[in-house]
């Protein structure tokens, strides 16, 4: 595994919404750690690395079972209300 093909895995994703985010961050902070310790594009990374990446990677076959309905009017509300749900990261390596 190298700083390029974590970086090239981590851009397949579309979202630009950003429901992903808490996902796709993972991949950011491993290259944020890649740019810190001074690993070339195409050097092999070292173990502890390759292994955060490899956990991540096993995980984004969840993204599947991830369903998002396209619309949101008065016509799909049946209960008379409407609820909208935020979630945000709070997590400290975002910055």
């Amino acid at each position: 595994v190298t700083k390029r093909s974590i970086l090239s895995l981590a851009h397949k994703l579309f979202d630009p919404i950003g429901f992903t985010a808490p996902l796709t961050l993972i991949p950011k902070i491993i290259l944020q750690e890649c740019w810190k310790i001074k690993v070339s594009w195409d050097c092999k990374l070292p173990d502890n690395i390759v292994k955060e990446f490899h956990k991540w990677k096993n995980q984004l076959f969840e993204l599947q079972n991830v369903k998002i309905p396209r619309r949101l009017s008065e016509f799909t509300i049946h209960s008379g209300s409407l609820s909208l749900h935020v979630f945000c990261d709070a997590c400290k390596k975002s910055n």
